[in-house]
């Protein structure tokens, strides 16, 4: 089997999903490799590729509509190898993934593609590209917006969920979804190491940055870490650290990017995931990265959180006053016995879930070669 993974990220947890899971497909007998998003240069290049789109869109049933599409195809149609990851698995980057997927495929000699986090209309080109040349094609959900994606008169061959809410919103739309997680890396942390902050990983507002800061401004007793989680340009960080200068917080600390996941951890007391509802459904490594350490988890009431976090989480309403983040987390903070008691589940879960890279990879290939005839086609009427 040779699988070409193709991400439509060109940083953050997803792509550092699929990067890790195509790392450990690669065994005797399975190749892999990926194909990432690269950031256009300017913004110049993004509005020109939107525009050929869109003429590509409305030209349909135009005389011209091949030139069109020939002309919203060029962008990004020649991957430039990436050699500044992983070196475990060959990578490869287009700023217009779906329009390098097939020629990369064909020129690798891959059988099965799979895709995850990339746009509609690019779903729908490289889902035709790869039917139309009999390769096979694999949809891992990985967030809510690619539900959207789903169309039972089309489903790809293979539909694939990194959460059971999302496997479950599937199924209710009458396409087969089977759910394999996200592999998670498990940071190498003393178990008995220093407890002194909060945590947040991803302070943008989808993720609750906003009520991160109000909840610092209600503690100030309570030392905040608000931790970037993309390699990104620096004005992001500039704009939180004027906005906490501005609030007067002196309990929170901003820290860049680090790859280094136990960086990133040590010295956490509790992660806090205050999402919105517009992620509702997300299974984010970054809380099973906390369970990993032992670390209890304030979240959001929401079923993607609870699924992933279970009796190791403390749960608020996304739409919940302040004042009830205000208590929960100083009920967390201040009650160290049913702190022990919710960091030893936290661990307890990490075990269970067995989502190290190995464990992941091996339900991943057990499910692409399984001898079951699921192709992704509409669910059987229960």
């Amino acid at each position: 089997m040779r699988i070409l993974f193709v991400s439509g990220c060109a940083w953050g947890g997803s792509l550092a999903s699929t990067r890790e899971l195509a790392v450990h497909v690669r065994q005797p007998g399975c190749e892999s490799f990926l194909l990432a998003r690269k950031p256009m240069g300017t913004r110049l290049q993004p509005r020109l590729h939107k525009r050929l789109e869109n003429l590509h869109a409305k030209l349909a049933a135009s005389p011209v509509h091949g030139l069109a599409s020939w002309l919203a195809r060029q962008p990004g149609s020649e991957p430039t190898r990436f050699d500044g990851a992983d070196p475990r698995v060959p990578e490869w980057r287009s700023p217009v993934p779906a329009n390098a997927c097939l020629g990369l495929a064909t020129r690798l000699g891959c059988d099965t593609v799979v895709v995850a986090s990339v746009l509609r209309p690019q779903w729908r080109q490289i889902q035709h590209d790869l039917r139309t040349n009999g390769v096979r094609c694999v949809l891992y959900l990985r967030e809510d917006a690619l539900l959207g994606h789903l169309d039972p008169a089309s489903p790809p061959d293979l539909l694939i969920a990194n959460s059971k809410v999302l496997q479950r919103e599937a199924s209710e739309r009458g396409l087969d979804c089977e759910f394999v997680p996200s592999p998670v890396r498990a940071p190498a942390l003393p178990a008995d190491g220093p407890r002194e902050h909060v945590l947040i990983v991803n302070f943008d507002e989808p993720y609750g940055g906003e009520t991160a800061l109000h909840l610092a401004t209600r503690c100030p007793e309570v030392p905040f870490v608000f931790q970037d989680s993309w390699n990104r340009m620096s004005h992001r960080i500039e704009t939180l650290s004027a906005r906490i200068d501005e609030l007067g917080l002196r309990n929170v600390v901003v820290r860049p990017f680090d790859p280094c996941l136990e960086e990133v951890y040590s010295g956490a007391r509790v992660l806090l995931t205050p999402y919105s509802r517009s992620i509702r459904n997300a299974r984010p490594r970054t809380v099973m990265e906390g369970l990993a350490c032992g670390l209890p988890v304030l979240a959001s009431d929401l079923p993607g959180l609870r699924e992933v976090a279970g009796d190791a989480g403390i749960y608020v309403s996304p739409e919940a006053p302040i004042e009830n983040w205000t208590a929960a987390l100083r009920s967390l903070w201040l009650d160290r016995e049913g702190y022990e008691a919710l960091a030893r589940r936290a661990r307890q879960r990490f075990r269970a879930e067995r989502v190290t890279g190995s464990d992941v990879a091996a339900r991943f290939l057990a499910v692409l070669t399984k001898d079951s005839g699921l192709t992704g086609g509409r669910a059987a009427v229960r």
